[in-house]
């Protein structure tokens, strides 16, 4: 990583159990320990490369208390939604660039296809796939075949103007639509800021192929990007105070 935002890396976390500081490191066992494809098969977490983000377009949140409180401190991701359709429902947080080192520069558009970060994968259980298609995704158009539906927002079977990237990479969940006047589900995505759940959110590229393809002032280190989202929380925790 050649290039740096101008916010620190703080590695220093506190133990919610105990109290204690602890300098903890990105832990790159979960994602990236494979040694039956990987060139590399145990890197270190100072070797792992991030691309399609930055500490600037962060925003973390404290969620309420209760329930299992699996979920303390979390990262909310980017992504081009429909803001009217969310208004009374979105959830906003603590934008990285309040912390003054940006000058003048805005908080980045949802839009922005460097910075939202789109996942390699998705899960969900058979209960949330219903009740996206019946509740939260457009005119009930989340399923196929999607031709017989009252509005043909997926043409040609879906792949009209959709590539592999917008089904593998959710596109259809976290934006507004594939284009325009497609009705999309507007979630949003939440990341656990704990740094022992945080590695688990990363997925490995098995293609290995990014860190010559992605310009060196895209490319942002697992560890710094840790680091900096700490930050981040900590100058959000002084805010509320």
């Amino acid at each position: 990583q050649e290039h740096l935002d101008p916010i620190k890396v703080d590695l220093n976390f506190e133990n919610a159990e105990t109290g204690k500081v602890e300098e903890l490191m990105f832990d790159p066992a979960p994602c990236c320990h494979a040694p039956y494809i990987s060139t590399k098969p145990t890197p270190t977490g100072d070797q792992i490369m991030l691309w399609e983000t930055a500490v600037m377009a962060t925003v973390v949140r404290e969620m309420p208390k209760g329930g299992s409180n699996m979920l303390d401190w979390v990262m909310l991701q980017q992504g081009p939604r429909d803001t009217f359709k969310l208004r009374n429902v979105f959830v906003g947080g603590y934008w990285s660039g309040r912390l003054g080192l940006y000058g003048k520069e805005e908080k980045p558009s949802g839009g922005n296809p460097r910075l939202f970060a789109q996942q390699g994968g998705w899960m969900a259980t058979k209960k949330q796939l219903i009740d996206m298609q019946l509740s939260h995704c457009g005119d009930k158009d989340f399923f196929p075949p999607f031709e017989g539906t009252t509005r043909s927002h997926y043409k040609d079977d879906g792949l009209f103007m959709n590539n592999v990237e917008f089904w593998s990479g959710g596109y259809s969940l976290f934006t507004s639509g594939s284009h325009g006047d497609s009705p999309g589900c507007n979630m949003q995505r939440v990341i656990s800021l704990n740094p022992k759940h945080f590695p688990w959110h990363f997925l490995y590229h098995t293609s290995n192929n990014k860190q010559h393809r992605v310009t060196r002032e895209r490319r942002v280190k697992a560890n710094n990007f840790m680091g900096q989202i700490n930050t981040v929380v900590k100058a959000a925790k002084k805010a509320k105070l």
